[in-house]
């Protein structure tokens, strides 16, 4: 009899404890041992993350997922999924990471190859890409997605097969030939290319080549991907996920990413509808009011679509009992049986690939492959380097997607200031790629303003990351320093370097030759002697970083009397999601018994308020330090407000201190993805307030050194 008290005030106790447990855990309790439905993720911008959530609510229910179907957000959140990741941690993904960043594609504005010095700043006004036939070839969308596409690149590393089929969830992607207008169902070949692009929304993204074809955002052709996962996963329930919003009320149409996202429903809504009705449930979380692309509500929008799901799990529960059990049929691994290049010429696959032959025979080894990929992603030439394996019957073919840099590029661009003439300058840079061979790359840039300036450039294609680079040089400055007298000449240079890069590492040792015809009262005629210069980049952005250091060291034996250094740095600290201190600094020396060969301070790289009459000296040194607030980041750029304060020192030849200048102001950047410009106020020691403001980003003068 107590036993049976006891039981039945068990009984009575646990209830309230099983109904605070929620539908999860019921669910897990009646789900044990039934089947398995197929998901079809819909596209939508950061509106999918809401996906994240439906994944968490199904793997809490127990509820096994037979195979994803994915359009835009939809193929990258089934994606990461299907390799592998949990909901939890591709959360953990998406939270961490810097969605501006990568959506944005910062770089510094050059045509050079990646860590090549030398170049012409500003971002460009207008940028021009050409064919072989001289034809306008690109830019094909507002935004690369190269930084994007190395980011999935870096989270799928590790794929061990080339049939997405064979992923621990099966998977696909669904994107659109810009072609044809058909659909395209990627079900092999790069997981991360599948992904870029699915997702490539037209004018925002560049289309992307997979599979031979020029793909764009699957959204267009089938935005919820249901019949697609109806014909790749018959007799599997398939239930939709739609992330999709209602139309914008003309109030909430604000920006430009509102209007993308207004012709995007436009654009998707009745493929939207047509593949709803053929869907056995239909999930629908609220996504009113989410940006496009903007990842600042992360944590809300996965919020929603878990609530949204777990109201629908009575009847997802429904129709996994109905539904067939996961059939999981083990593959043997596979075995590279060779390796290729496309895209590039036989002889070149061969210098960068010849490593590879080892690999023949054996299993793909993801960290061997990752590290080559990412090497010849340094190759100044590509513009992308893809992964894929194609399976066959004799074996597995390993297979380098590579995509070249248009053969000819134009850049127009420039910089502007109220507070120095001297700096003001429009630029034109013109490159010609495989100029005389295969990787090679002949570049030009032309600067007017008050002074000019005219340089070409010539690289050797890279052995090893060792190449040659031939430098002429024509320029002319005209200044007004502070403290001595005007000063006008011209110089005409050519140096010869043997450049090398190891990781974050530059090197670069050779010889220049330099005319020196001047103006005025003093030396002039020809010089020459061995240059150098040692640098490291290792910013995590280098056009808005938030953390790392950058610093680079150039010095000329000039007639072998006279040592010509400068040096420069930057670190950058983030104490804070929005906060960050930057750190700059430099030391310069010269010989200031010739204007052209000296030591100068002032401009926008050190004291903004001297651009127009700096300093003169022997020695000069500078520091600067700023304490940034980033008031808003998005895929245009971020913008800033900085309060600084900086200081200068000059110096005769044994370091006594002339002159110490210094200023103090505060300043706001405005976005820099595309055309970087700032506003400052500033007060210095001449007791001077400026009030002045930029455009754009000044020409690197490195003059007398090369």
């Amino acid at each position: 009899m107590k036993r049976t008290v006891a039981f039945i005030l068990g009984l009575i106790l646990s209830v309230p404890v099983f109904l605070r447990t929620g539908p999860a855990l019921a669910a897990t309790a009646l789900s044990a041992g039934n089947g398995a439905i197929v998901l079809a993720l819909s596209g939508g911008g950061m509106k999918g993350l809401a996906h994240i959530g439906v994944l968490e609510v199904l793997e809490e229910a127990g509820i096994q997922v037979a195979g994803v179907v994915g359009t835009s957000m939809g193929s990258i959140i089934g994606g990461l999924y299907a390799y592998g990741y949990t909901p939890r941690e591709i959360e953990i993904i998406f939270r961490n990471a810097d969605i501006a960043k990568l959506l944005g594609d910062s770089s510094l504005p050059s045509l050079l190859p990646e860590g090549e010095e030398g170049r012409v700043g500003g971002q460009p006004l207008v940028n021009l890409q050409f064919g072989p036939d001289g034809k306008i070839t690109g830019p094909m969308g507002g935004l690369p997605g190269i930084r994007l596409f190395n980011f999935f690149s870096d989270l799928t590393a590790k794929i061990g097969t080339g049939n997405f089929l064979d992923l621990p969830v099966p998977y696909a992607a669904v994107a659109t030939d810009l072609e044809t207008g058909e659909m395209v169902v990627l079900k092999q070949g790069s997981l991360a290319g599948a992904m870029r692009s699915s997702m490539a929304i037209p004018g925002v993204f560049a289309p992307w080549t997979q599979e031979g074809r020029l793909l764009v955002d699957g959204g267009l052709v089938a935005n919820l991907p249901v019949s697609p996962a109806r014909a790749l996963f018959p007799g599997y329930p398939i239930v939709a996920v739609d992330v999709s919003s209602g139309l914008k009320r003309r109030d909430e149409i604000r920006t430009v990413v509102d209007v993308i996202d207004q012709m995007t429903i436009f654009m998707t809504g009745q493929n939207v509808a047509r593949e709803k009705a053929g869907a056995d449930l239909v999930i629908h979380p609220d996504t009113k009011g989410v940006p496009l692309l903007s990842a600042e509500s992360v944590t809300e929008v996965i919020d929603r679509g878990r609530q949204t799901a777990r109201d629908a799990l009575p009847r997802l529960l429904e129709l996994a009992a109905a539904a067939p059990r996961v059939k999981r049929v083990a593959h043997a691994a596979p075995v590279i049986n060779s390796v290729e290049a496309r895209g590039i010429a036989a002889s070149r696959s061969e210098q960068l690939l010849g490593e590879t032959a080892s690999w023949i025979g054996s299993p793909p080894d993801p960290v061997l492959i990752q590290k080559t990929a990412d090497r010849l992603r340094q190759e100044g030439d590509f513009a992308t380097v893809d992964v894929s394996m194609e399976e066959a019957d004799s074996g597995t073919k390993l297979v380098f997607n590579i995509e070249k840099k248009a053969p000819y590029e134009m850049e127009i661009g420039g910089y502007t200031t109220n507070v120095s003439d001297a700096e003001r300058a429009l630029t034109l840079q013109a490159v010609r790629r495989d100029f005389a061979k295969e990787g090679d790359l002949l570049w030009v840039a032309l600067a007017v303003g008050q002074d000019w300036g005219i340089s070409a450039r010539y690289l050797t294609p890279s052995r090893g990351n060792d190449r040659w680079e031939g430098v002429l040089s024509a320029r002319q400055r005209d200044v007004s320093p502070v403290n001595a007298a005007s000063a006008r000449w011209e110089r005409y240079g050519l140096t010869l370097y043997r450049k090398s890069v190891r990781g974050d590492w530059r090197y670069g040792l050779g010889i220049t030759l330099e005319q020196l015809e001047n103006h005025g009262d003093f030396d002039e005629g020809f010089a020459w002697g061995p240059a150098f210069y040692v640098g490291y980049e290792g910013l995590d952005d280098p056009v808005d970083p938030r953390t790392g250091t950058q610093w680079m060291l150039r010095g000329w034996w000039r007639n072998a009397d006279t040592l010509l250094l400068r040096a420069g740095g930057l670190s950058v600290w983030s104490i804070s999601p929005v906060w960050r201190i930057l750190l700059s600094g430099g030391l310069e020396v010269g010989d200031d018994s010739n204007p052209a060969t000296a030591a100068w301070l002032g401009g926008s790289d050190d004291l903004l308020g001297l651009g127009e009459h700096p300093y003169l000296a022997d020695r000069v040194a500078w520091a600067r330090v700023a304490l940034r607030r980033e008031l808003k980041r998005s895929w245009w750029g971020s913008t800033n407000i900085d309060v600084f304060g900086a200081v200068g020192g000059t110096f005769d030849s044994g370091w006594s201190n002339l002159e110490t200048p210094w200023e103090a102001g505060v300043s706001m950047g405005i976005p820099n993805n595309f055309l970087e410009g700032r506003f400052f106020i500033l007060y210095n020691s001449e007791s001077e307030v400026i009030y002045g403001f930029s455009l754009g980003r000044p020409i690197p003068v490195r003059d007398p050194l090369p």
